[in-house]
Order: C-alpha cells, then structure tokens, then sequence
C-alpha cells in the first residue's frame, strides 16, 4: 500500500482528506471491507466532518455577535444613560462630554465592526443597511 494513507492517519486530520476516493481507499484497505461500502463510510464520514466545520462557523458567529453586543453596550448604551442622568440634572457640561464620549466611541465601534465584516464582504456590501435611520420626535 504504498504512497497510500492508513484509516488512522486519515481519521485524526481531516484536513488531510484528498477528497472522498482516498478516504474510501483507506476504509477498504484497512477494514477489508467492498469498495461500495467503503464509500458509503467516506461519504458519512466526510458529511459529518463537512456538519462539524459548519457548526464550528455558527458557534464563531454568535461569539462575535454576542461579543459586539456587549460593546455596543459598554461603549454606547451606557455613555447614552449617562447623558440622561445628566440631563435629568441639568448638568449641561456633563450632557456635551457625555454626548461627545459616546458619539466618539459608537464611531470608533462601527468602524470596527464593519472592518471585522469585511473580510466577508466586499467594502461595498458592508456599508449596505436593512434600512435607514430613522428619528422621531415625540
């Protein structure tokens, strides 16, 4: 068997695979069992390693979604409670900084975060809203 990878070598890197037809190669070689049914296991095989890289994505993506959030957070809610507070007491100086603070830091994220995005986007896409903004005044 040689120039040939055992089951085993294959099995613990997947990201060696060569594709389907050396998977199924080595599981005929090595359990003895028909090319048929070798395949039919690379196939699983290589579908439960396709559903792993997949799920491994979404769990990275609600990291980073569930990281932003909190920034957004830290660095833009609070910075907007504080100016209420300080409207509530008249405190005009304190209004304009935290204004000011918070302005700046909701910048400085969005940069960020449209930076991290872009390496899945193309510059054009990661400036494209769901829709505009909108104020009201009550």
């Amino acid at each position: 068997m040689a120039g040939t990878s055992s089951l085993a070598e294959l099995l613990s890197d997947p990201a060696t695979w060569c594709g389907r037809e050396a998977l199924a190669r080595a599981v005929a070689d090595e359990l003895g069992v028909d090319p048929t049914v070798a395949e039919v296991v690379a196939g699983t095989l290589a579908d439960n390693e396709q559903a792993r890289r997949e799920a491994l994505a979404r769990l990275a993506d609600a990291h980073l979604s569930r990281r932003q959030a909190s920034e957004i957070h830290d660095n833009v809610v609070q910075g907007l409670t504080a100016t209420v507070y300080a409207l509530e007491l008249d405190d005009r100086p304190r209004v304009n900084h935290y204004l000011h603070q918070t302005l700046s830091a909701a910048s400085e994220l969005m940069s960020n975060l449209i930076e991290e995005r872009a390496g899945d986007l193309d510059a054009d896409q990661a400036l494209v809203r769901s829709a505009p903004a909108s104020l009201t005044v009550r």
